[in-house]
């Protein structure tokens, strides 16, 4: 049984392996440049508070700082300049810090963590951690790196970045992650009072009442399409993920291992699947690496299954997933359906 999933992934940065650290002499000089700091000190002056009452967090800021919030994934990007859409990618002078909650699925301690689901650079040779540090946040035991990870050239002389890792004592699976660019920045002191102001508390529950209707939702998905059966269910992210991962495993032991994407796990999604003819991808992929032949013919999805969010915002969409069977894909059946 053949499955097509297209996943959607946003990294923070995108990455490109293959430039060697800097050699011992400079790296060595970049680390004295960016000792740790001090963890006690006088309050940023003119602070204003940032908090995410659903994800459990709370910092103050600097009243001139920018904040930029995003959604996938959800995540507020505060700059030390005015402006937006630079990304993580700081004026000249400048410093961007952001701060997101990701998700431990497996109880890993917090470097475990980083290094399968934080740091950019997969690859072992194309990152090195500069610095280890160990600190309270939100009496909270937490984590300080500072990375220098192998970039594309626009970013690389940005590197290293530093980064705190602090876990909820409300959520355990929610580990705060806090990311500065770049390390070497004057107004690193500023950025280490910032952190320390951090507090953490019970998040408050997601609201699980669709915005959209079921008929909406189907019909917005499939009206351009040849559907001959459709049905919606409103679920969270977390159902349709180990859902989805638990058929993958039962019906292809040997395939990729489960996803984990960067959306909250208690966020509300429609998932719409229906049958019929019109939605297969029009494009085969380019011919490998030396082959003379020309793309494959794309064979035609009899089933699919849309993620989209159930509540505003509604600017980002999920996976979309389909085969070339004709039949219902079951799994779905055995979601709940939070929608009355």
């Amino acid at each position: 049984m053949r499955r097509i999933v297209a996943l959607l992934l946003v990294p923070v940065l995108a990455s490109a392996c293959g430039t060697p650290p800097p050699d011992g002499a400079q790296a060595a000089a970049a680390t004295a440049a960016q000792s740790a700091g001090p963890q006690t000190g006088a309050p940023v002056s003119r602070e204003v508070r940032i908090q995410e009452p659903q994800e459990g967090w709370a910092i103050d800021v600097p009243a001139s700082w920018h904040d930029e919030r995003t959604v996938i994934p959800a995540m507020h990007i505060l700059r030390s300049f005015e402006g937006t859409g630079t990304g993580l990618i700081p004026q000249p002078g400048g410093v961007a810090v952001a701060i997101q909650v990701m998700y431990d699925r497996e109880g890993l301690d917090l470097e475990a963590f980083a290094d399968r689901f934080v740091w950019v650079a997969t690859c072992r040779p194309c990152r090195e951690i500069r610095e280890r540090g160990d600190l309270t946040l939100a009496g909270q035991s937490a984590k300080l790196f500072s990375v220098w990870q192998s970039q594309p050239q626009v970013l690389q002389d940005l590197e290293p970045n530093l980064w705190w890792l602090v876990r909820s004592a409300f959520a355990p699976e929610r580990i705060v992650v806090i990311h500065m660019v770049p390390a070497a920045s004057p107004l690193r002191a500023t950025v280490e009072q910032m952190v320390l102001s951090l507090r953490l508390f019970q998040p408050t529950p997601a609201d699980l009442t669709p915005t959209k209707s079921r008929s909406q939702v189907i019909a917005e998905i499939t009206h351009t399409w040849n559907v001959t059966k459709a049905a919606a269910k409103a679920t969270s992210w977390r159902e349709f993920e180990d859902s989805f991962n638990a058929h993958q495993r039962a019906t292809n032991p040997t395939g990729p291992g489960p996803f984990h994407s960067s959306v909250a796990p208690d966020t509300l999604v429609w998932l719409v699947a229906y049958t019929g003819s019109g939605f297969t991808p029009t494009k085969g992929g380019p011919p490998g690496p030396g082959s003379t032949g020309t793309p494959a013919t794309p064979t035609p999805w009899g089933w699919g299954i849309s993620v989209v969010p159930a509540r505003a915002p509604f600017t980002w969409t999920g996976p979309g997933l389909g085969g070339p069977e004709s039949s219902w894909p079951t799994w779905f059946d055995a979601l709940r359906d939070l929608a009355p």
